[in-house]
């Protein structure tokens, strides 16, 4: 008689499971081939193209929803306090630019190009993360989608692209970066190093990336769509590293924090992000 009622409950219970709706399941991407699988598998599912050029021909690479692992592991070489470990859950999807914001990006909607190192195809740089959301702004007015900086979360699950390792895609700096040891100082023209398993180029130097987030430490415990966080005495965190850091600062969990808004550094820019439901809605 036990049996058979443990048993009843259990097919009640399964059947709850399963009777959820489908946006209440959450995927949780434990490594590169399951990003990559469960990417495509969204992208055909939702009618979304895995990546989308928008009418300045600006590229922007799908990322799915789902939990993913931010922070370092213990054990992570040159790893640091401030980049505990932790999941985060997204719920909807995101696209993020492919590259950096380049030069002639920004001349088709700025006048002046405040870069260092001057060409179309480079980043552009020595950008103030006023500069950045101005760009953002521009970039709105100009079409039907609405785009932002990455908060810190979606940078890092988007350079990640389901990796655990210090340095994304292949885990080879030198193939994966401009950075101090091959960057003879200086940016490069973006896309020349080997691309994440999400198809994007340069989250690993060349230039720092603003992101939306003020300057603190990491909340304590698992997030869900974290937001921008606030404080930070007016400063803001830029990821990534740049061509004339090192290699342990080029990691994907780095976190350069407390970056003045309005200091121009040389090797500063950004990319940019915009939700994936704005497609299906235009």
């Amino acid at each position: 008689m036990k049996y058979l009622l443990f048993v009843s409950v259990l097919i009640l219970l399964t059947s709850c499971v399963l009777e959820l709706p489908e946006k209440t399941l959450t995927t949780y991407i434990k490594d590169a081939p399951s990003a990559v699988q469960w990417r495509a598998d969204f992208a055909l599912k939702n009618n979304l193209p895995l990546e989308y050029k928008n009418e300045s021909g600006m590229r922007f690479s799908l990322v799915p929803p789902g939990v993913y692992l931010v922070g370092s592991a213990l054990s992570e070489l040159n790893r640091q306090k401030k980049e505990s470990s932790h999941l985060v859950t997204i719920s909807k999807a995101y696209y993020i630019g492919v590259t950096e914001v380049t030069q002639s990006e920004w001349l088709q909607l700025l006048p002046e190009n405040p870069s260092k190192f001057l060409g179309n195809d480079l980043p552009v740089d020595q950008v103030l993360y006023e500069d950045a959301i101005e760009f953002a702004r521009e970039l709105t007015a100009n079409s039907n989608i609405k785009y932002r900086l990455p908060t810190e979360a979606e940078w890092e699950i988007a350079c990640r692209a389901g990796t655990s390792t210090p340095i994304a895609g292949i885990n080879e700096i030198k193939e994966m970066a401009w950075y101090s040891e091959n960057s003879e100082s200086k940016t490069h023209t973006v896309a020349t190093k080997k691309p994440n398993h999400f198809g994007l180029y340069d989250m690993h130097g060349n230039v720092w990336e603003w992101t939306a987030d003020f300057s603190n430490e990491y909340p304590t415990g698992n997030l869900t769509d974290p937001k921008s966080t606030t404080g930070g005495g007016g400063n803001h965190v830029k990821r990534g590293g740049s061509c004339v850091a090192s290699s342990s600062v080029c990691r994907s969990a780095y976190r350069y924090l407390y970056s003045p808004m309005v200091y121009r550094h040389a090797n500063t820019g950004f990319r940019l992000v915009f939700q994936a439901d704005q497609l299906n809605s235009n």
